[in-house]
Formats: C-alpha cells, structure tokens, sequence
C-alpha cells in the first residue's frame, strides 16, 4: 500500500498530511501537526471526492488534496 506526507496550506495554516493507500479507489488521510483536523475519507468511482470527515474548512479546498493525491499517484 502507498502511503505519502505532503504539506498543504489550508486556511492559513500549515497542515502536515499523511496519504494512506488503503486500495486504489480509496485514500485515508490524516493530519499529523494538528489533532483538531478529522481524518479524511478520498474514494473514487468517476472522479476523486471527500466522502467522509474533514470539517468545513478542509472541504472547501478539496481541489487542493485531490490535486496532491493525484500528482503522487
């Protein structure tokens, strides 16, 4: 399984994300700098979306993860 830490700014904060591969169509992502940040669910079926956790803030820069996750796919 791939697992990968990236930094994404979000909301002005710095946020130290590990990606974990749980199978191909499916990405847990946790934040490792900050414990207020929900775990993320990533699935795909036609396109990569949040389908479980992250607050408001996150899911509006769902771009920005989906773009990570794609670029180390």
């Amino acid at each position: 399984m791939q697992t990968f830490i990236k930094t994404l700014t979000i909301g002005g904060r710095p946020l130290v994300l590990r990606f974990e591969m749980k199978d191909r169509n499916h990405f847990f992502v946790t934040c490792l700098n900050d414990k207020t940040v929900e775990p993320i669910e990533l699935r795909k079926e036609e396109n990569w979306t949040i389908t479980g956790g992250g607050a408001e803030e996150i899911r509006k820069n769902e771009k920005k993860l989906i773009a990570v996750l794609e670029e180390n796919c």
